[in-house]
């Protein structure tokens, strides 16, 4: 693309959000050839500047193991370090490797803490994860209210599936009340959106 030139002069001069712009292309192949090990240079060089969404595009990388060896370890602090920035990515997947405990000990509290941080920025899949972690406890008594909030806030942001969680609690009352218009409500949105 047009860009590209501007960004290597940009990047060259230290500019880290530029090196970021870099690896995203040639991360997702825009105008250049895909190249995810050029994008993890790129997103080395900007998070090593403190580029807070780098340190997150790098740790996906290294989590998955995607043009880098696989290194779960290494990217646990990054989604950590740049979930601590508040980035709402970062925050659910160390929310995520919280709760299950790979590449970081499980703690309960502070993945809860970690989603509800991206929940609250508007992360439809923190919010799932909410609705899921508050309805099975994952070790602590259920909590089907603060279930149904989180599937809501997700329904509302336009998630099919969590539109049918939403308005199966809102028919049955398990979490609170029952609210048939509700019911209605979420039961239609997840059908015209295709939910079988």
């Amino acid at each position: 693309p047009r860009a590209l030139p501007l960004l290597r002069k940009a990047a060259a001069a230290g500019r880290e959000a530029a090196e970021f712009g870099l690896g995203d292309l040639f991360f997702r192949g825009l105008g250049v050839p895909k190249d995810q090990a050029v994008a993890a240079d790129h997103y080395e060089r900007a998070a090593e500047a403190g580029h807070v969404r780098a340190k997150t595009a790098l740790a996906t990388i290294l989590f998955d193991g995607l043009g880098r060896p696989m290194d779960r370890v290494r990217a646990a602090k990054l989604f950590f370090e740049a979930a601590d920035a508040g980035e709402p990515i970062a925050q659910y997947r160390s929310g995520m490797l919280l709760l299950s405990g790979e590449g970081a000990p499980r703690d309960l509290d502070r993945a809860e803490s970690q989603l509800r941080a991206a929940g609250k920025q508007g992360h439809l899949a923190a919010m799932i994860a909410l609705g899921e972690y508050y309805s099975r406890g994952d070790g602590r008594e259920p909590d089907l209210r603060e279930a149904e909030i989180w599937f809501r806030r997700a329904a509302d942001g336009g998630d099919v599936h969590a539109a049918f969680i939403a308005g199966r609690f809102a028919a049955t009352g398990d979490a609170s009340y029952k609210n048939l218009p509700d019911a209605a409500k979420y039961f239609r949105k997840a059908a015209e959106a295709g939910h079988v």
